[in-house]
């Protein structure tokens, strides 16, 4: 059943928490920690100017993680200078042309809430 926006908050819900990625913050650190420990090392040194793209895969953590960590980490010394991150994905309920976006304040996540920039678009 999909799950509809939390009533008190207008938050997202996590979609497949426990499925895809652990919904406990303890286990979600725990596979992060195995990710980072396991992906790719030393991409930093090899990209230095800014990005204003980055395409990583979104698919579970488990199956994707260390390669979503490599690419995070190629620009993570740079994390004080990203104003803003835009994240494209496809639909997986409903088949429609264009772009949607949504009408939440926030995405939850096993870590808390992911405020939306509304102002943005």
């Amino acid at each position: 059943m999909k799950k509809t926006a939390n009533k008190t908050t207008n938050n997202f819900p996590m979609q497949v928490a426990g499925k895809f990625y652990p919904e406990s913050t303890d286990e979600m650190q725990k596979l992060m920690g195995f990710c980072a420990q396991n992906g790719a090392k030393n991409w930093n040194e090899e990209f230095k100017t800014p990005f204003k793209v980055l395409i990583m895969p979104h698919a579970g953590l488990r199956f994707s993680g260390m390669v979503a960590h490599s690419a995070i980490s190629t620009v993570a010394h740079l994390a004080d200078k990203i104003k803003r991150i835009i994240v494209l994905a496809p639909t997986h309920y409903v088949q429609f042309s264009g772009i949607a976006t949504l009408n939440n304040d926030g995405f939850d996540t096993p870590f808390g809430t992911v405020k939306i920039d509304k102002k943005a678009f």
